[in-house]
């Protein structure tokens, strides 16, 4: 019998309401104070949602640096958050957008994720020219730049332009993992930040998507864990 696949939780942002979605960011503000976290970062925010909460006062939870809604590609990895733009143009307009709504950092999705349908883990969604000017208008408006990136090319891509910090880091190849030492070496001496951002719930299965990633690319949650990321890429 078909199924219809689950959609991702990132996919059914529009179906909250403004009060809906400020009661889940209320949630996981208390949340992160009680568990004693005083600072966080939000990259992945929904039509402005959390920058405006941080405009209004934040007396419930801890310190937010926020990006807004993440840079991305038509129909590309959460684009559904409102962050879409096309050409160097509309980058370089995206960019100073969030320079005028007061957002602390840049936030670019240079490859595909795991979580969204469509979207491809193994290539870049921008060109190096693209990519250079999204840095390079960052820098000009006194804003850092980091860039999800899954695919060992978009990896690449994100060291060429210069960004800031890089979220996963995986170099995934269609093989696996693979970490080239002399890329490594680059991430280093750039003083390029890695925030691997891995993990799963204890005794949790990971979604259906997730685990057909992993089996295409001989993967386990082992060797895909941010243990075995970490030792091999640059903090």
């Amino acid at each position: 019998m078909w199924r219809r696949q689950p959609r991702s939780p990132l996919d059914q942002f529009d179906e909250l309401s403004a009060d809906e979605l400020d009661g889940i960011i209320t949630t996981s503000l208390q949340r992160q104070l009680a568990a004693g976290v005083t600072s966080v970062r939000d990259l992945d925010d929904y039509q402005w949602a959390v920058v405006e909460r941080r405009w209004r006062g934040n007396a419930e939870g801890p310190r937010i640096v926020a990006s807004g809604p993440p840079i991305t590609i038509e129909q590309g990895h959460c684009a559904s958050m409102g962050g879409a733009a096309s050409g160097i143009e509309e980058l370089r307009t995206a960019v100073r957008e969030r320079a005028a709504r007061a957002a602390d950092i840049v936030n670019i999705m240079t490859s595909g994720g795991t979580m969204i349908v469509g979207t491809d883990v193994l290539a870049c969604q921008f060109t190096l020219a693209e990519l250079c000017a999204v840095v390079d208008e960052a820098h000009t408006v006194g804003l850092a730049v980091t860039a999800h990136a899954h695919a060992l090319p978009a990896v690449e891509q994100c060291v060429a332009a210069g960004v800031d910090g890089i979220e996963h880091c995986s170099c995934l190849t269609a093989s696996g993992i693979k970490i080239p030492p002399e890329l490594a070496e680059r991430i280093a001496v750039a003083g390029t930040v890695v925030c691997p951002t891995l993990g799963n719930a204890l005794g949790a299965e990971p979604p259906p998507r997730v685990n057909a990633i992993l089996e295409r690319l001989g993967l386990t949650l082992e060797t895909a864990s941010p243990k075995s990321i970490a030792a091999i890429v640059p903090a």
